[in-house]
């Protein structure tokens, strides 16, 4: 099993414990310093089911970048790279920042009088 944390068997079911601060990064955040607890555990952890190894999936990952190269017209990864270096394929990174600065630049070029001329922001 690849994934961090000790397992447990608890009530008949394989479980990973996690820790994380993320419980406390929460807190912290809505108390003031004068306001938190003396005591205040480090980790918070939680038991989730086991999922087995990722290796079962590693044949369903791999069907899908071949079928994706195959709508891009590609046949290798060296064939894809060599795309990329030329300049024949671009890629676009997309995350939720990109996606708020796209709308926004939709929106302005919307309500510009000459959207023609409005600068095209590229995060």
């Amino acid at each position: 099993d690849e994934a961090p944390g000790a397992q447990v068997l608890r009530d008949g079911t394989w479980m990973k414990l996690q820790h994380s601060e993320e419980p406390l990064r929460a807190l912290r955040s809505r108390l003031s310093a004068k306001h938190m607890p003396d005591s205040i555990p480090r980790h918070i952890s939680r038991a989730v089911p086991c999922q087995g190894s990722v290796t079962g999936l590693v044949p369903y990952m791999l069907q899908g970048i071949r079928a994706g190269m195959q709508d891009l017209g590609l046949k290798s990864l060296p064939e894809l790279h060599k795309a990329l270096d030329g300049g024949d394929l671009r890629l676009e990174c997309r995350s939720p920042l990109s996606a708020q600065l796209m709308a926004a630049a939709a929106q302005i070029a919307r309500q510009s009088p000459k959207p023609e001329v409005m600068p095209f922001f590229v995060a």
